[in-house]
C-alpha cells in the first residue's frame, strides 16, 4: 500500500497557483512545477473531517477566532518545540504577508529603513519597496553551501534601520538559526532599537540534528523587541485557507496591532481555517511526524542523486523547510540559459535563484514535498538533458 504522501493527486483546474498557470510561470505546459511552496498531499484525516463537518452543517456565517484554537497551538508549541507560548499574546491576523505589511505600516514611515538577510523569500523585497520603505540588505555568507549571518555587515548597516524582517528557519538556504545566532543578532537589534519581525512560517518543517528556537524566547529584552508570526500553512499544507497570527509579549505593540486589525476591519474568522487550524494542532501529530519522514527521504534521496549523477549541481541538505537550494553555477549558464535548460529541457519547473537577490544569481530553489516518484521524475529528466 502507497504511503500517504506518495499518491500523485491530479491538482490541475482547481485555481491552484503551482499548477494552473505553467504557462503563465514557466513558458509551458510540459513541465512539473517545483516552485510555489505548498504542498502536494492531501491534508490530515482530522484537518479533513473538520472542514467536511462544517460544510455538512451547511451554514456559512459570521465567525470569530475561538480561545480552543489559541490553546491548541500553545499546546502544539510546547509538545513540538518544548516552546511556550501564551495565549494572551496572541493576535490572530489574515496570512504573514499581510501581517508583516500592517506591522510596516504600525511602526515605520515612508522613508523609514527595513533590513532584510540576502537571499530571501522575495515578497520581502516587494512588501518594503511597495510600502515607499528604504530596503536595506544584509547577505548572508556561502560557506561551500552553509550560510551564516554577517554580523559585522549587520551592525554596520542597522544604523537608523527601524524594523528587521528575519526569516527563522530561513527562506530559500534552509537554515534554522541557533539560539547563539539569534542572540547576537537579537543583542544588535535591542541596542540599535530596531523592530524584529519575525517569519517563522516554517518552524515545525525541522530535520534530524536541528531544532527550533524563536529569537523571542532568547531573552526577556528581546521579547519585548520582537513580534513572531506563525501559520499552519507550511506545517498542515494549508496555504489557501488564509490564516495567521502574531505573538509578542510587548503589550504597547500588541495594542497597537490589535487595534491596527480592528480599524481596518479585519477581525473577523474564516470558521474554515480556524477549525483546520485547531484540529491540526489537536490531532494531526501522527500525520506530521509521517510527514518529516517523507520529506528528509526526499532530501536523502536528492542530495544523493545529485552527488552521483549530477556534478555541476551542488546541494547542502537544509536544516528545515522543504526547499532545496541548488547551486547552478558551475553550469556556466546565465539566467536565461539556465531557465531555458531546466525549463524547456528538462520540464523542471524549479524557481530561479535571482528572485531570491543577487546572492542567487546561478541558484534555482527546488520544492520536494511531492511524492518520490515526482522528485525522481523530475531528476532523471534533468539528468537526460545534460546528456
Amino acid at each position: 500500500m502507497k504511503s500517504k504522501f506518495n499518491q500523485i493527486i491530479n491538482r490541475k483546474n482547481t485555481n491552484s497557483a503551482k499548477w494552473d498557470r505553467l504557462s503563465w510561470a514557466f513558458g509551458t505546459e510540459n513541465i512539473t512545477p517545483m516552485s510555489i511552496a505548498d504542498m502536494d498531499f492531501k491534508a490530515s484525516g482530522p484537518i479533513l473531517n473538520a472542514i467536511n463537518s462544517i460544510t455538512r452543517h451547511g451554514i456559512f456565517g459570521y465567525s470569530y477566532y475561538p480561545d480552543t484554537l489559541k490553546k491548541a497551538i500553545t499546546q502544539w508549541f510546547n509538545k513540538k518545540h518544548g516552546v511556550k507560548l501564551s495565549e494572551a499574546d496572541m493576535v490572530f491576523a489574515p496570512c504573514v504577508l499581510a501581517s508583516i505589511s500592517f506591522l510596516l505600516d504600525i511602526f515605520t514611515k515612508p522613508g523609514d529603513k527595513v533590513l532584510i538577510q540576502t537571499p530571501v523569500y522575495p515578497p520581502f523585497f516587494n512588501i518594503v519597496k511597495e510600502n515607499n520603505r528604504v530596503l536595506i540588505e544584509n547577505p548572508l555568507i556561502n560557506r561551500n553551501g552553509h550560510y551564516a549571518m554577517d554580523f559585522e555587515d549587520f551592525s554596520k548597516k542597522a544604523t537608523g534601520v527601524k524594523i528587521f524582517i528575519l526569516c527563522n528557519p530561513h527562506n530559500p538556504v534552509g537554515r534554522v538559526w541557533t539560539k547563539k545566532e539569534l542572540e547576537q543578532i537579537g543583542r544588535i537589534c535591542v541596542k540599535k532599537r530596531i523592530l524584529i519581525v519575525s517569519d517563522d512560517i516554517h518552524c515545525d518543517i525541522i530535520y534530524k540534528g536541528s531544532g527550533y528556537v524563536p529569537i523571542a524566547g532568547i531573552a526577556e529584552s528581546i521579547a519585548q523587541n520582537c513580534v513572531t508570526l506563525y501559520s499552519p500553512n507550511k506545517t498542515f499544507g494549508t496555504a489557501g485557507l488564509a490564516c495567521a497570527c502574531a505573538v509578542t509579549k510587548n503589550e504597547e505593540i500588541k495594542k497597537r496591532f490589535r487595534a491596527y486589525i480592528m480599524a481596518k476591519k479585519l477581525e473577523s474568522a474564516n470558521r474554515i481555517s480556524t477549525s483546520a487550524w485547531e484540529a491540526g494542532c489537536n490531532k494531526s501529530r501522527d500525520w506530521h511526524t509521517q510527514l518529516i519522514k517523507h520529506l528528509e527521504n526526499n532530501m536523502t534521496y536528492l542530495e544523493s542523486f545529485i552527488k552521483d549523477r549530477l556534478p555541476l549541481i551542488k546541494f547542502v541538505k537544509p536544516e528545515g523547510t522543504f526547499l532545496a537550494w541548488l547551486d547552478c553555477r558551475q553550469m556556466n549558464m546565465t539566467e536565461k540559459q539556465l531557465k531555458d535548460f531546466f525549463y524547456k529541457k528538462a520540464g523542471a519547473g524549479l524557481s530561479p535563484g535571482s528572485i531570491f537577490g543577487v546572492e542567487g544569481e546561478g541558484f534555482m530553489r527546488m520544492n520536494i514535498a511531492c511524492p518520490l516518484t515526482v522528485l525522481k521524475k523530475v531528476l532523471y529528466s534533468i539528468e537526460r538533458s545534460f546528456s
